[in-house]
């Protein structure tokens, strides 16, 4: 599976959701997770009308380093933020979420990007958390947008 074309998540259990329209829900973090193909500005549209401590995952390619990172958009009392560059899920088995930072280099007038690791997360759940203390992060308002390709 292309991560970068996929919407997925695993728990279809209604209880868990709050829909918002046919195809924008929250759901509630427990232990389910859903990465969206999205990019800053359709990230901000949808998140845009939505309510304070709202959340959505998404993945993008960075092209300096060639790598695929993670982003999550929180809506706050002041606006949207872009927690930017994070790893999560590098493997199904690991659930371990590494914040990173890009250095660059220019050598021979070309720049070379790469990735350090500056902290790490056993679980997405205590990485969420420290986002909420940051933040105000909901755990549940998860924002679960079924037609991401509609903005790529």
């Amino acid at each position: 599976m292309d991560i970068l074309n996929e919407a997925f998540y695993e728990d279809t259990d209604d209880e868990n959701f709050t829909h918002i329209d046919p195809i924008t829900s929250y759901a509630k973090y427990s232990n389910s997770i859903c990465v969206h193909n999205l990019n800053e500005q359709s990230a901000e549209k949808l998140m845009r009308n939505l309510e304070i401590g709202a959340w959505i995952l998404w993945i993008y390619k960075n092209d300096m380093i060639n790598q695929k990172l993670n982003v999550i958009t929180i809506k706050t009392n002041e606006g949207l933020v872009h927690h930017k560059d994070f790893l999560y899920g590098l493997h199904s088995q690991n659930p371990d979420v590494y914040e990173v930072s890009i250095t660059n280099t220019l050598i021979n007038e070309k720049i070379n990007g790469k990735l350090h690791i500056r902290k790490k997360y056993k679980t997405m759940k205590e990485f969420l958390e420290k986002l909420n203390k940051v933040y105000g992060l909901d755990l549940d308002k998860q924002v679960i947008y079924e037609d991401d390709n509609d903005f790529c």
